[in-house]
């Protein structure tokens, strides 16, 4: 890989959808469900939007979607990102994604937990891996293939 490229795998999961490990956040977590909050699942007549709320997105903000999947309860995306501020694309990604499918489907609030994850891709057999794991992320979750969306350039 040249020195122009900055791959980046992020994964993001839906709001309620997997318990937090620290100990304060955890109790915070069962004290919702307790009280009716349900986790948030994403509907196979939903990809599509989330997906192309993204993409707009990445145009905007100058960067390049390399693949993606989604699936009921989390997204990965690897992103070329280069010269830009992680934090600043999740947030615009996270928050644009939330208010098309709020508009769309007259919701309210957010999509996605607070947290994502993020891997920096640092050589050619990292980024393919990662796209293989993607690609092939729904096995490992049991998730059947027809719940997941997935797309690469």
């Amino acid at each position: 890989m040249t020195e122009k490229y900055q791959f980046h795998h992020l994964t993001f999961v839906t709001k309620y959808s997997r318990f937090p490990k620290e100990e304060i956040a955890l109790k915070r977590y069962n004290a919702m469900m307790e009280i009716g909050y349900e986790a948030i699942k994403l509907h196979v007549n939903e990809y599509q939007i989330i997906w192309d709320a993204f993409n707009k997105q990445a145009n905007i903000l100058w960067i390049k979607i390399i693949a993606g999947a989604i699936l009921p309860d989390h997204i990965h995306i690897i992103i070329d990102c280069w010269d830009k501020l992680i934090s600043e694309i999740v947030n615009k990604l996270k928050w644009y994604s939330a208010y098309t499918y709020n508009k769309i489907f007259q919701k309210k609030g957010s999509l996605r937990a607070k947290w994502y994850s993020d891997t920096f891709l640092d050589n050619e057999n990292h980024l393919i891996s990662a796209i293989e794991y993607i690609k092939n992320n729904h096995l490992k979750h049991q998730v059947e293939h027809k719940y997941v969306w997935w797309s690469t350039i």
